[in-house]
């Protein structure tokens, strides 16, 4: 009978499960398969807690961005609170919140847990309390009936290969050139005054020809003119 009672105590108190629902909002834009596969999600237990901690990852659901955390554990105990760290990262945005201290709270027998939710801060992530001010008040956010998580902007081109050594083409006196304008108009200039007279006399040796007879012709003349006046 003793045993049956005590059985009955620690059913009481064993940790319930729970839900943890979620949504990532990328507005304006929809939610791409890109998205799906570049985006993750984790849950992890923090603070004091017996036995293995609760660990998860989740993936978007749907393309409205729905996602969830399942079988948290909690306890029916009203005065038991259980804490938990979500970590949100994206390879291409930067999410807000980025991390969110979820509080989950028992009510009592066949009550749901109270679920809150707070932004939490870069090196805070093992706090298991909002009302350590270290070095502010956490923020709450709401969490029912989802956690909403959006992006501020997107995130900087990420170069995972870096060259050493850059070409000619990107330092000295070519690169110099390649970026300025003005530079270019004068190069592209004098390289077409030099082709110019060899592309008139391969398309059209007619005019090179009369242009040759009118250069003699000049010559012809300011010579006979030097002779008369020698005369």
């Amino acid at each position: 009978m003793r045993a049956l009672l005590l059985a009955f105590q620690l059913l009481s108190v064993v940790a319930a499960l729970t839900t943890v629902n979620c949504r990532l909002d990328l507005s304006p834009r929809q939610i791409s398969r890109k998205d799906l596969l570049r985006t993750h999600l984790r849950l992890y237990q923090v603070g004091n807690f017996s036995g293995q901690p609760y660990s998860a990852k989740a993936t978007l659901r749907d393309p409205e961005g729905r996602f969830r955390f399942e079988d948290l554990p909690v306890s029916h105990d009203e005065n038991s609170t259980v804490y938990f760290q979500l970590v949100a990262s994206s390879q291409d945005y930067n999410l807000k919140p980025n991390r969110v201290l979820i509080e989950v709270q028992g009510r009592g027998e066949g009550k749901e847990p109270t679920v809150r939710a707070f932004q939490n801060v870069f090196g805070r992530e093992h706090f298991p309390s909002p009302e350590i001010l270290y070095p502010e008040q956490l923020v709450e956010l709401e969490a029912e009936p989802e956690l909403v998580i959006s992006y501020v902007h997107a995130a900087p081109m990420r170069n995972y290969i870096v060259s050493r050594r850059s070409g000619i083409l990107d330092s000295g006196p070519l690169a110099g050139i390649f970026r300025s304008k003005y530079k270019m108009a004068a190069v592209v200039t004098i390289i077409a005054l030099l082709l110019f007279p060899m592309l008139v006399e391969k398309f059209d040796p007619a005019t090179v020809e009369a242009i040759k007879e009118q250069r003699l012709s000049q010559t012809r003349e300011k010579y006979a003119a030097v002779g008369e006046s020698n005369s």
